[in-house]
């Protein structure tokens, strides 16, 4: 399924100027406040404390005293059942982990078109069309 959505701008002198100063101002406010969530970030949660609380449980046991609380566990992974076929892989007690994610996306297309008014040299002004082929899929 595929949609076009087409988007036309008017560009003067004036707006041009405009929104390039809003572009320096808002890239000196992201820059200084980068630092500032960097230092936030910093003081934030270390996660090897959090590991030091975690209270350790039996892999083959249940434990009630755990719910709810971090736990860690360590263990083997074993199958009382061969797993193989006889054409790539020989039976034996193997262990198969599998994992299917589908994602719902799009993939967009941009083609722009630009005219501009040669009426006065110092003042152009110019139309920008935009064009946008959106294709929707399952991958």
């Amino acid at each position: 399924m595929s949609e076009e959505y087409t988007e036309v701008v008017d560009d003067s002198w004036g707006d041009r100027f405009g929104n390039s100063v809003f572009a320096v101002i808002l890239g000196l406010i992201l820059f200084f406040g980068s630092f500032i969530l960097l230092f936030w970030n910093e003081g934030r949660l270390n996660l090897s404390e959090v590991a030091k609380t975690a209270v350790e449980v039996s892999a083959t046991q249940p434990n009630r005293e755990a719910i709810g609380k971090f736990i860690s566990t360590t263990g083997t992974i074993t199958s009382n059942q061969a797993l193989g076929d006889n054409l790539f892989l020989i039976p034996g007690s193997y262990s198969v982990v599998d994992r299917t994610v589908e994602m719902f996306s799009w993939s967009e297309e941009k083609r722009t078109e630009e005219r501009k008014s040669m009426l006065d040299p110092i003042f152009r002004t110019s139309e920008c069309r935009i064009k946008y082929y959106i294709n929707t899929y399952w991958h």
